[in-house]
């Protein structure tokens, strides 16, 4: 994907791990936003979404980083879709909260690692 194999690390490398990583995300919530339009979801919800959508992209470059395979990253944002169809509850501030907290966790998970911090892997 250009996504991570080409344009995460460019950014990375101006704007600095996360910077690059979160920059990136807003990017890929742009990218989504003719889609959202089409299914005609409300504003709100694309709205609460940024939370998550930054805790995942910081996932998927925290995960793309460790193994430098975008197939990887490609069959997990496949595996996440499929997660959110099922996983919906069906009570918009619930799922917001669920949402929200899953995204926080995985950003403050993520940016503690070695790849995050420019250290070296001690695995």
């Amino acid at each position: 994907s250009g996504w991570r194999g080409y344009l995460q690390e460019k950014l990375q490398r101006h704007f600095g791990k996360i910077g690059g990583v979160l920059l990136l995300g807003m990017l890929w919530w742009v990218w989504h936003l003719p889609l959202w339009m089409i299914q005609g979801n409300e504003w709100s919800d694309l709205l609460c979404g940024i939370p998550t959508i930054i805790g995942i992209c910081t996932f998927f470059g925290y995960l793309y980083m460790k193994t430098e395979n975008v197939w990887l990253c490609a069959i997990i944002h496949g595996v996440y879709n499929s997660m959110g169809v099922v996983m919906i509850s069906g009570d918009g501030w619930l799922d917001y909260l669920a949402l929200w907290i899953s995204g926080i966790i995985l950003f403050i998970y993520c940016i503690r690692k070695p790849e995050y911090q420019g250290k070296p892997d001690k695995g």
